[in-house]
């Protein structure tokens, strides 16, 4: 028996989900299928997801006719890829598996990537922050870059500032590709 399908993963409805600016969703977006080409996959690959010890598979899709694939793999390395690419995974994931509906950049020396947080119809404060996000990705596992050891850095990282808010970290392995997801309190 396989894991259980959970939904998809819209590379193209970063924007709409997340409610980021048509830019960085458009970095993000391309950013993940370099990197899912880079390790072999094509669209429609499965995202196995493990949050406090259940799994679920979701299948990663994108717009193929609405894409430059020739200025795609020339616009990214490894290195941008890995980062990105993630970002646009965990993002995804986190509108998808937390009670959260909204994401605001966090300050780079704050120990976390993104504030989460929920949406309300209030124009005068129409985010509030409720938890905090940290995403690492490596493109591919090896002994010496394991996910399970990054998880556990980024959370001592999140830990560097003091806030009462838990902390969501999502880790994204490309290679396989799985995505591990821990949440302290």
């Amino acid at each position: 028996m396989g894991e259980k399908v959970e939904g998809y993963l819209e590379l193209d409805e970063i924007q709409a989900r997340v409610r980021i600016s048509e830019g960085k969703a458009k970095q993000l977006k391309e950013a993940c299928i370099w990197a899912l080409w880079f390790c072999g996959h094509s669209n429609g690959v499965r995202l196995s997801v493990v949050e406090a010890g259940a799994s679920a598979s979701y299948p990663i899709n994108w717009a193929e006719d609405q894409l430059d694939a020739e200025a795609v793999r020339r616009s990214y390395n490894q290195d941008d890829a890995t980062e990105y690419g993630a970002e646009a995974l965990a993002l995804l994931l986190a509108i998808q598996r937390t009670e959260y509906d909204a994401v605001e950049r966090s300050v780079t020396s704050s120990g976390i990537d993104y504030w989460l947080g929920f949406k309300d119809g209030n124009s005068a404060q129409p985010f509030q922050r409720a938890s905090r996000l940290e995403i690492s990705g490596i493109m591919k596992e090896t002994a010496g870059n394991r996910v399970s050891a990054r998880v556990k850095q980024k959370l001592e990282k999140a830990n560097l500032s003091a806030h009462s808010f838990p902390v969501y970290v999502t880790v994204v392995e490309f290679g396989q590709p799985y995505a591990l997801l821990a949440l302290r309190k």
